[in-house]
């Protein structure tokens, strides 16, 4: 398969000298999922993300996405949050092969991304529409990142590079906030972790359907 050299440059700034590694095996893990799930007329699909995406035809599940992504722990979030919400505003997630971190994913058709609504009232009433029922509460199953341990994150990492202070000043204040929501607000909820317009995917229904969570 044919990877872009804008695709190969993303990832060789995440993985560094373990690219080549990673992209030689791009055929034999292809190879494999043609095998697995049936697949035919793949097609790279040209993105923003680090990930390798591939639009395909599944015998198995038909129109779908298969996502070669690179290895972290976001691969493991992303199937647990996949499988809690089963197709409930979110795309299906089909299979996956973890030893490869490989999902197979359905395939949102027509796709067009949310900002692609020129009205940006309505593309506010999309996005309330659709978020609105997403957060739902967490199972006790998975092991996902929380958003106080990003900010402590972040906070750690601004606190050592120096000279951020204005920007300490903001993120100590929505700290403070979450403490406060916390307290007001006991229930845990899995959320998507990063939703944006891109990520929300105009379905065969009308509405909009979410892809790519983090949990």
């Amino acid at each position: 398969m044919n990877i872009p050299q804008s695709a190969h440059s993303r990832i060789q700034k995440h993985m560094g000298d373990k690219t080549h590694a990673f992209l030689s095996q791009v055929d034999n893990r292809l190879a494999k999922c043609i095998d697995t799930w049936r697949l035919s007329s793949l097609s790279f699909m040209p993105t923003d993300t680090v990930n390798l995406l591939f639009s395909c035809e599944s015998g198995l599940y038909g129109p779908c996405v298969l996502k070669m992504c690179i290895p972290g722990p976001e691969v493991t979030t992303e199937i647990n949050c996949l499988r809690a919400y089963d197709g409930k505003g979110y795309c299906k997630l089909w299979a996956y092969d973890l030893s490869d971190d490989i999902l197979l994913l359905e395939r949102v058709i027509p796709g067009h991304q949310l900002w692609a609504v020129t009205d940006y009232r309505e593309r506010a009433r999309l996005m309330a529409h659709t978020v609105k029922g997403l957060p739902v509460p967490y199972d006790g199953k998975g092991q996902y990142p929380t958003y106080l341990s990003w900010m402590a994150g972040i906070h750690q990492k601004l606190s050592n590079n120096g000279g951020m202070e204005d920007v300490l000043f903001y993120l100590n204040k929505a700290m403070a906030v979450y403490a406060e929501l916390k307290q007001r607000h006991r229930r845990v909820c899995l959320l998507h972790g990063d939703l944006h317009q891109e990520n929300m995917l105009l379905n065969a229904k009308g509405g909009y359907t979410v892809i790519d969570p983090k949990g």
